[in-house]
């Protein structure tokens, strides 16, 4: 096929455009926490294995590389994160990804099982979070805020939640949380089945939507569905934030915290270690306990690298 000057240039303005949506694809930031730590794996590569092409790397360089940062004392976070730089090195030019192979994994579990205490939170599990519920009449006073409260607790451990994606810091960013329309229940027969959330702002999403569909539970006590299903009956929001008070003002992260120290100061346990994020990782935990596989987790919890790994921490269950 002959391509005419026309054509050419079509080409070279499409890939600029390809390559400027691609690096918009990271923040500033995240630019400059990856080619910091590309830089690092680089010099190690200089330094110990000069005869080895850093790129593509090899599930052994990559495994003496992580052995290095755990000798020189970084946290489990930073190593993940050093992972991550790699693994996006490797997906951007379609090598094949070391990052995902199963020793890789496995080493990675084990620098957080050797230096997890560099992160104090403590998972959330099943037992405590019925805890949790139980005492919300005890320590919340307004029962339509109980409500509120315990279909947010529920939701935030069986969808993997942040407390940014279910409560605002105060109001300017309502429209970045979850919303009444992002969720739809499933039936049959008039009976539910499950609910599905449409997530668009979350940690990574760059505006990709993700959808999380969560079946109906047997116990009813600890449903996500029915609870979050009563809450929305009983308030009878249409529109904005999917948890909002009575009055239609969105529920706070500050609130949500505060409430949550509280009831967790009820049942006995230290609000030092458990914290809003303690969710979130208890589901991470819950789900490796269960036996379900990393990758499934990974998904779940919309994690874009291996650092979901940190967040699985069976030593604390």
């Amino acid at each position: 096929m002959v391509v005419s000057k026309t054509d050419n240039s079509s080409s070279a303005i499409f890939k600029s455009v390809v390559a400027k949506l691609f690096t918009s694809s990271l923040s500033d930031a995240t630019h400059k926490s990856y080619s910091r730590m590309i830089n690092s794996y680089l010099q190690f590569c200089e330094t110990y294995y000069a005869e080895c092409r850093p790129f593509p790397s090899s599930h052994i360089l990559l495994s003496h590389f992580i052995a290095n940062l755990f000798l020189r004392n970084y946290s489990p976070s930073t190593i993940a994160t050093h992972i991550s730089a790699l693994s996006f090195v490797h997906k951007s030019n379609s090598w094949p990804d070391p990052t995902d192979m199963f020793v890789i994994h496995k080493i990675l579990k084990g620098v957080q099982n050797l230096k997890g205490k560099n992160d104090p939170r403590l998972p959330i599990t099943k037992d405590i979070l019925i805890k949790l519920i139980d005492s919300l009449p005890c320590v919340i006073v307004n029962v339509d805020n109980q409500l509120a409260l315990k279909a947010m607790f529920l939701l935030a451990f069986y969808a993997f939640l942040r407390v940014g994606e279910i409560s605002t810091k105060g109001g300017s960013d309502t429209k970045q949380v979850l919303q009444v329309g992002d969720i739809s229940f499933d039936r049959e027969n008039s009976s539910l089945k499950g609910m599905s959330l449409t997530m668009t702002y979350y940690k990574h999403s760059d505006l990709h939507p993700k959808t999380i569909y969560i079946p109906i539970c047997a116990d009813n006590i600890t449903c996500p569905v029915i609870h979050v299903h009563h809450y929305l009956s009983q308030f009878g929001h249409s529109s904005g934030p999917l948890f909002q008070f009575k009055s239609g003002a969105p529920v706070t992260r500050s609130y949500f915290t505060t409430s949550l120290k509280s009831a967790l100061s009820f049942i006995g346990l230290d609000t030092r270690y458990y914290k809003a994020h303690s969710f979130r990782i208890g589901a991470a935990t819950s789900a490796a306990a269960r036996g379900i596989p990393h990758s499934v987790i990974q998904g779940m919890g919309r994690w874009k690298s291996s650092a979901f790994m940190k967040y699985i921490r069976m030593q604390n269950f």
